[in-house]
This record gives structure tokens, C-alpha cells and sequence, in this order.
């Protein structure tokens, strides 16, 4: 039980943000409320508690002597023994780099694919989501800092290893297993267990990342994922180092090997009142999202809502988010979606982008009617939509 009354499974339902905060629940000091519509997140209850952090060596790093590097991502940390990196979650004991959240999960439910968000994917498909501690970014707008933005030792854990994670998402009916809440690339090796049991078991790899990865783990891990959504946080070098701590230039990297890879790639850009809502700035990245990874990749142009460190700032106008959304169709992307905008229904909706009607239609993230879709085609004319639809 918190100071605000709240126990803590109140307390963890109303702090699932990336997915949507639950806007019923009673507020408390320090977390904003989700201002959109009621998301269903459901927590997976009865799971076995972790009682101490258990280490487990690292991917990704090379001794150097007493240090170690971690090349996880483009940190490229040099820990001294007994030393954390900024991810609060790799440390260098002995020689060598270990993670201590294998087998952790923070949180865990299920959620609508929707949520991710993903609109074309499996419409209307729930799958199992969760995330663990540590994040390697410090994104001062973050919906789940309770989580991202501390140690494996302040969040309580589940005991939950890969093949138990694959028995959950299938006991729940779930078609996929998404890698969300926090940063799936942090927790690379227990990503990678999950996905490759998740694989072999025949369930979707749903992951949802920021991409401030190196190129080599990068590459690793795709060989695992159906799905993939990227955040596309900005497009200045300014706005990644003064709002995450990271920078672009490998964000950017990270898209495009996305794109060539084999899995379905959407991209979403969170619009921040007064810090990158700029026509100026956000036409190029269209240009380049166009250049670089085609016109027919969905692109969610989201509303920032106050969170975290940026809980002074206004939510980013309704308008703002029309308006460059309507930037990114006249640059020709065919597929542009309105998020954080529950007014705005016709803007979350997928229509063929040969013939214009209306394949499916979305109230906030639930998808209301999927009926004019056959086989990954529209049921009008016969276009080929892109996504992953497979049954």
C-alpha cells in the first residue's frame, strides 16, 4: 500500500501508460492519468513472485581487463567491477557482464494488438504483453517510468522463464507474445529466449521498441520477430539528446534494417507540444520515412499526453496531429494514423489506398469491423493491403 492508498495492483493497473493509463482509476501523486478512452490491459494475476535478483551473463560485450564493454547499444558502455550501465540492469561482476532481469518480468497482461499500437496486424487479436525493469534511454515523457526508469531491485518481479511465458500467452487464448511496456532490446537475452520458445510453440513475436540498439544484436534479434514497431521519436539530434539521452543517427539505422528484414514494420511518432510539432521538421522525416522504407508503412502520428518530466507541458492539440498527418499523406505515405485522438474515429481507421473504402474500423484501439478484408485484400477492388494477416 502506497501513501495515496492505492495497493499495488491498483497501483501497477493504473501505470501501464504506454498502453493506454486507465482513465477511471483514482489518481495519485506523481503519475498522470491517461486522458484517451478506457483500454482493456488486464493483468495475468496468481504469477510466482522472484524473490532475489538472479544473474545471468550478458550478450553482446568484450572484456577489457578488469572492465567490460557492453556493445549492446550505442552507449558502448565501459563498466568498472560492480558497476551498472545507464540501463540500471547490466553490470560487470568479476570480469564479466551480467543482466539481472532474465526470467523477470515487471509486468505482465493482455492486451488488444491494437494497443501496441498495431494496425496491420491480426485485427482484433489479443496478445500477451510484458516488460521488465531498466530502459537504456531517459525519455523525459515516459508513460512507464515506474518501471523503465529503475532497478530490477525496485520493481517487484515474476518468476517467469521462457517456456512459462509460451504456456501463459497460450492458456489466456493469446495469438502472439508482445514485447512492450519497457525496452524489449534491454532485455535482449530474455527477449530472445521468449521469441525463440514463442517460435517454435507457432505464436506471433510482437515488439514494440525505441531501436537504440548496435547494428550486430539488432540483427539478432530480428531473426525472431514477426512484427516490429519503431519509435521515430523526432528527427533532430537536439531532440534525442535534450528528451531521451540517446541520438538518431542509429534509430534511423535501425529502421531501415527493420524494413529489409522479414518482419512487418510500423512506425510511430509521438508529437510533443513546443519540441518537435514543427511542419519543418516533421516534413523531412516524412520524406525520408518515405525514401527509405516506402510509402505503404503505416506511420501513427500520436498526442503527447503530460507525463513523467514533462507533466508541465499541455497535452499536443488535436489539430497539431491532423494537421501533420495531413503533411504525411500529401508526401505520399498511403497509411497514416491519428493516435491519442478518440475524437477523431475516421482517423484511426484502415481504408484501401486504391479505392478508398473503408476496410477496418477502430474506436479508440479496438477493432470494431474487419469485414471488408479478405485474404489481406480489399474485398472492393481486390488491392493487396499491406501487413501481416496471416491466420
Amino acid at each position: 500500500m502506497d501513501d495515496s492508498g492505492l495497493d499495488r495492483r491498483e497501483f501497477l493497473t493504473c501505470t501501464l501508460g504506454a498502453m493506454g493509463l486507465c482513465a477511471a482509476a483514482p489518481a495519485f501523486a506523481g503519475t498522470p492519468l491517461y486522458r484517451g478512452r478506457d483500454l482493456p490491459v488486464k493483468q495475468i494475476p496468481g504469477l510466482p513472485v522472484k524473490e532475489k535478483i538472479e544473474l545471468k551473463e550478458a550478450l553482446f560485450w568484450n572484456p577489457t581487463g578488469a572492465q567490460v564493454q557492453c556493445t549492446l547499444c550505442p552507449y558502448y558502455c565501459q563498466l568498472k567491477p560492480g558497476q551498472r550501465g545507464p540501463c540500471r540492469i547490466r553490470l560487470n561482476k568479476g570480469g564479466k557482464l551480467y543482466t539481472e532481469i532474465f526470467n523477470a518480468p515487471a509486468v505482465i497482461a493482455t492486451n488488444a494488438i491494437e494497443q501496441g499500437p498495431f494496425h496491420h496486424v491480426l485485427p482484433g487479436a489479443r496478445f500477451l504483453a510484458y516488460g521488465t525493469a531498466g530502459c537504456n534511454l531517459r525519455c523525459k515523457y515516459c508513460q512507464n517510468w515506474q518501471f523503465s526508469q529503475t532497478t530490477a531491485a525496485d520493481t517487484k518481479n515474476y518468476d517467469v522463464s521462457a517456456d512459462q511465458m509460451v504456456a501463459i500467452a497460450k492458456q489466456h487464448n493469446c495469438r502472439g507474445i508482445m514485447y512492450t511496456f519497457t525496452e524489449a532490446v534491454i532485455s535482449i537475452e530474455y527477449t530472445m529466449a521468449v521469441a525463440k520458445a514463442a517460435r517454435k510453440a507457432g505464436l506471433v513475436n510482437a515488439v514494440v521498441t525505441a531501436a537504440w540498439i548496435d547494428e550486430e544484436p539488432f540483427a539478432a534479434l530480428l531473426k525472431y520477430i514477426d512484427v516490429i514497431r519503431i519509435d521515430l521519436k523526432g528527427f533532430t539530434e537536439k531532440f534525442y539528446k535534450d528528451v531521451t539521452a540517446g541520438s538518431l543517427e542509429p534509430v534511423k539505422r535501425a529502421i531501415v534494417a527493420a524494413h529489409k528484414s522479414k518482419a512487418w514494420l510500423e512506425v510511430i511518432n509521438m508529437v510533443v507540444h513546443g519540441m518537435n510539432d514543427d511542419p519543418n521538421t516533421f516534413r523531412p522525416m516524412v520524406q525520408w520515412l518515405r525514401k527509405n522504407v516506402g510509402p505503404k508503412t503505416p506511420l501513427h502520428v500520436t498526442r503527447f499526453y503530460p507525463a513523467y518530466k514533462l507533466r508541465n507541458l499541455p497535452s499536443s492539440p488535436a489539430n497539431t496531429i491532423l494537421k501533420l498527418r495531413s503533411i504525411a499523406l500529401e508526401e505520399g505515405m498511403k497509411y497514416v494514423y491519428a493516435g491519442n485522438c478518440p475524437e477523431k474515429m475516421d482517423e484511426y481507421a484502415t481504408h484501401c489506398d486504391k479505392c478508398g473504402k473503408l476496410l477496418l474500423h477502430r474506436i479508440g484501439y479496438i477493432t470494431v469491423d474487419e469485414n471488408n478484408m479478405k485474404d489481406g485484400k480489399c474485398k472492393y477492388c481486390g488491392n493487396p493491403i499491406p501487413g501481416f494477416w496471416r491466420p
